[in-house]
């Protein structure tokens, strides 16, 4: 009897030991426990952390949760700062940072002889409301020069109560995914051995028709929804003697129609363009290589919102050949 007990105490012994070391390595090497930080005004927000990606490369991000490599705006003061703001198409958590299109810019310029930071200002599943809210809560202190607001159409509600449905919805899938991870991670050794949970995969909401036939019939002038942030993030830029530029990102259906040259999402492109041009904002056009570039290709695209390495090569460059006189 001594002997079973001595051996069920080894077993118990070696357990507790794999289990300790399945943790410390998960907590280094692959996610922090919050990954995800629930905020009251802005739903959720990205704590510092890192988790390790296909494709071989750690994604991480600072401070400010943002997904960049500067920790302090004193290490950005003798280059001109570029916030590119917009939600996980800017993120990009895809590729590797270097290989995004917004450090792709960075290079590009730098390149060029001028001295420039661009900040990846990107917050996967953020709204319109949200990337401005957030702007104005902290990230207006990193000082930039130019202000990039990458649109992604599926992101243009109609109203505070469509934006407030959006982001319980988002909040509730998220909620669920934390209580699985939290399962998951009560045996260490089950999630070292699964590597990570799959991200789920991309749900791409449609902008709604009416509200497009409405706007474009109006001309945009409106008080939409849409149109109560654009002008506020103006009137931010403004505020702090920044420019304010706006560019619409596009997506893997824009490709499939860009034959029909009526699709909804060309309706989008074009609202944004008219909000642009009432409020005085200047618009970056690259959407005539949406519809009608025969170089961009679908396999631009990982699915149906993100660009993969080739797409954000391409996105990089048609911003770069557009925005430079806002640079130099």
């Amino acid at each position: 009897m001594k002997n079973f007990f001595r051996k069920l105490a080894l077993i118990l012994g070696a357990v507790l030991v794999v289990e300790g070391v399945s943790a410390i390595v998960n907590r280094i090497w692959f996610a922090s426990p919050s990954v995800i930080r629930i905020d009251p005004e802005l739903g959720w927000t990205f704590a510092g952390w890192r988790v390790q990606k296909k494709g071989g490369f750690v994604l991480r991000f600072n401070d400010w949760g943002l997904r960049d490599s500067f920790r302090s705006p004193s290490e950005l003061r003798d280059q001109t700062r570029v916030l590119v703001l917009g939600d996980s198409v800017v993120m990009a958590q895809e590729v590797p940072l270097e290989k995004t299109f917004v450090k792709l810019l960075e290079k590009h310029f730098n390149d060029e002889g001028l001295k420039t930071y661009f900040i990846d200002a990107g917050f996967d599943g953020y709204d319109l409301k949200q990337e401005v809210l957030r702007y104005e809560r902290d990230l207006y202190r990193l000082r930039p020069a130019v202000i990039l607001w990458v649109v992604c159409v599926n992101d243009l509600q109609s109203s505070e109560a469509e934006h407030d449905q959006y982001m319980a919805q988002t909040l509730e899938v998220n909620m669920r995914l934390r209580a699985q991870k939290r399962l998951r991670e009560r045996s260490s050794t089950f999630l070292l051995l699964k590597h990570i949970i799959r991200p789920p995969s991309v749900q791409v909401r449609d902008p709604d028709k009416e509200y497009l036939d409405r706007a474009l019939a109006q001309g945009a002038t409106d008080d939409s929804f849409a149109r109560s942030y654009f002008s506020r993030l103006k009137g931010d830029a403004d505020g702090i003697g920044a420019k304010l530029l706006v560019t619409v990102s596009p997506m893997r259906p824009m490709v499939r129609h860009k034959a029909q040259y009526q699709p909804m999402d060309y309706k989008a492109v074009q609202f944004v363009k008219n909000l642009c041009k009432d409020l005085s904002i200047p618009y970056i056009r690259v959407d005539e290589d949406f519809f009608m570039n025969e170089n961009l290709r679908e396999d631009y695209f990982v699915d149906e919102v993100h660009f993969s390495t080739e797409g954000h090569r391409w996105f990089a460059k048609a911003l770069g050949d557009r925005i430079g006189s806002w640079i130099h």
